[in-house]
């Protein structure tokens, strides 16, 4: 996988998805930022990132052999490669917190945003972005961050670490398509966070409930079973996970 540095910049995924207007072609490419000023995460939120300390990077995937109703497919590989990375790094109690945070016990360590380029009812391409806490240790006014330095002790070479997932992600991601959507699924759900524990979940309007998470079906939805034994589907952004 071909490997771009750059010192800063507003977005690696706005830089990914410059890239892929002027140059179509088959390579999977990294665009890595040591400082990314505007970082972006799921619903809309901002990615907030000490720069020097952490990674932050996307991965243009041009291509990708996977339907529009079967897109959940990549995250759930993305997260999966990148959980399997960190616990041979021996990180504990490494979990998946759907849709693609990364968790150590209740730490969150990183996250994922995916974004496709559609076109002809296909995806031309994908952009991959991950932000990662590596070395940084104080996250001010967010006390469920944490970073591979404050749940292991350990400083980490971010190059170093960096090429050696991308070592073992690039095949994962070729790989990948629809038919082998019920073997990543099932592995996904292995790595769920707080997947069968009653849980508490809030609504878009900071309404509360009490449920368990049973399933993530194939389009990417949370499978919830309410209190009153009733299974919902929640999209993204109609329900979050308090913890």
């Amino acid at each position: 996988m071909h490997l771009i540095k750059v010192d800063a910049i507003s977005s690696t995924n706005s830089l990914a998805r410059e890239w892929w207007k002027e140059n179509h072609g088959e390579e999977l490419i990294c665009f890595w930022a040591r400082e990314q000023l505007q970082g972006r995460g799921q619903r809309g939120t901002r990615w907030t990132s000490t720069g020097g300390q952490n990674l932050t990077f996307s991965i243009l995937m041009p291509t990708p052999r996977i339907s529009l109703s079967h897109q959940f497919l990549l995250s759930a590989v993305t997260a999966l490669q990148l959980a399997q990375f960190l616990q041979k790094l021996d990180i504990p109690r490494i979990a998946v917190k759907w849709p693609n945070d990364i968790m150590s016990a209740n730490k969150k360590l990183g996250g994922i945003l995916i974004e496709n380029m559609v076109s002809d009812g296909g995806i031309a391409a994908s952009i991959i972005g991950i932000g990662l806490n590596v070395n940084q240790e104080a996250f001010h006014h967010l006390p469920q961050a944490g970073s591979l330095k404050s749940v292991s002790g350990k400083s980490y070479d971010l190059e170093g670490l960096l090429e050696s997932f991308l070592e073992e992600i690039e095949p994962a991601l070729r790989e990948v398509d629809d038919n082998r959507s019920f073997q990543v699924m099932e592995t996904y759900k292995k790595l769920l966070f707080r997947k069968d524990v009653a849980s508490t979940f809030e609504r878009p309007d900071k309404s509360l409930f009490m449920g368990i998470i049973r399933d993530v079906a194939l389009n990417g939805k949370l499978v919830v079973e309410t209190q009153d034994d009733q299974l919902e589907r929640f999209d993204i952004k109609e329900v979050r996970l308090r913890y």
